[in-house]
């Protein structure tokens, strides 16, 4: 029989993982951006080290991004308002929704929004692909979930831009699907002490990739 008294469920699979980079766009993560979040300029270096770390391992790069539509039609509630009125943050084919350079491999396609926003998984370079997602989470109305398990990824290095709204939220959606987790507190910006301390304690792994790959 076999003693599972102390098996760790929640170990990282560094041979089943994938990079999740969250919202790191012009608009929100360049300090000229039309939404900028303080902070995430200071992130780009390390997370870019980190997105090649696992290129160079063939491990997959998804890039999820929000594209705010003209009408406000597919934006959160709590910014529509904004968005309708003619505030332009992340308008699908503008310079503003593109994922920043130092994030993306040197032979990576151009993505297109229209292909993103039909629910689409756009493959931008080898290991490098983009998903759109409508609201906070990156499992909310989004095809990650079939995509990770098509490519038997069952654990997932999250990082990217503002954490108490779309990283922390992709985290609690990922461990509801039972996904393995770690992250790098350097790699997402707008972290807080009780926020790592909740993750830790539904099994997020807190670690520098440097260390364990």
């Amino acid at each position: 029989m076999i003693n599972t008294d102390h098996m760790d469920y929640t170990s990282l699979d560094w041979k089943k993982i994938a990079l999740l980079i969250i919202d790191m766009q012009m608009d929100f993560a360049d300090r000229k951006g039309a939404s900028y979040v303080e902070g995430t300029e200071q992130i780009i270096p390390l997370l870019s080290q980190t997105a090649n770390r696992f290129r160079l391992n063939g491990r997959p790069v998804i890039h999820i991004v929000r594209l705010y539509k003209r009408d406000g039609s597919n934006v959160d509630l709590c910014r529509r308002d904004l968005i309708s009125s003619g505030r332009e943050i992340v308008l699908p084919h503008t310079n503003g929704a593109a994922i920043l350079s130092p994030l993306l491999p040197s032979d990576a396609q151009n993505v297109d929004h229209q292909k993103l926003l039909d629910g689409q998984v756009v493959q931008i370079s080898t290991y490098d692909y983009v998903i759109y997602k409508p609201r906070w989470g990156a499992f909310y109305q989004t095809p990650l979930h079939e995509f990770l398990q098509l490519k038997e990824i069952d654990t997932l290095f999250i990082a990217g831009c503002n954490f108490p709204n779309c990283p922390r939220t992709s985290i609690y959606q990922a461990s509801e699907r039972d996904y393995k987790i770690g992250i790098n507190p350097a790699i997402i910006s707008g972290v807080y002490e009780r926020g790592l301390n909740e993750l830790v304690n539904i099994g997020v792994k807190i670690c520098n990739i440097d260390e364990n790959h």
